[in-house]
């Protein structure tokens, strides 16, 4: 299932367009599947992408959607084949988003 990312975005005045995914800090589903810096993406819930876009959007609207974004309760996480990361097209198959188990991975989530 996809996910919308919480993102802000500027077009610089030579016409370079430079983006950013806004984070929080870590949840414990977050905290265990990426983290040295203890962050995680603001996960858009699909009746917000809207209020998200609004051009009236307010300081405490974005900050209301920040903290009250997807719950870890409706993310199925699981680890992926490393392929994912080659640089020679390693990842660029079919069966790259199957669920692999590692041995010195504990999965419980």
């Amino acid at each position: 299932m996809p996910f919308n990312l919480a993102g802000i975005y500027a077009v610089t005045p030579d016409e370079m367009v430079t983006f950013a995914i806004l984070t929080k800090k870590a949840t414990p589903l977050f905290a265990k599947i990426h983290n040295k810096k203890e962050r995680r993406p603001v996960i858009l819930k699909d009746d917000d992408i809207d209020v998200w876009l609004d051009n009236d959007l307010g300081e405490s609207d974005v900050l209301n959607l920040i903290e009250n974004d997807l719950p870890d309760a409706a993310i199925n996480a699981y680890p992926i084949s490393t392929d994912l990361y080659k640089r020679n097209g390693g990842g660029d198959r079919p069966d790259i988003v199957e669920k692999v188990a590692y041995a010195d991975i504990e999965i419980d989530y």
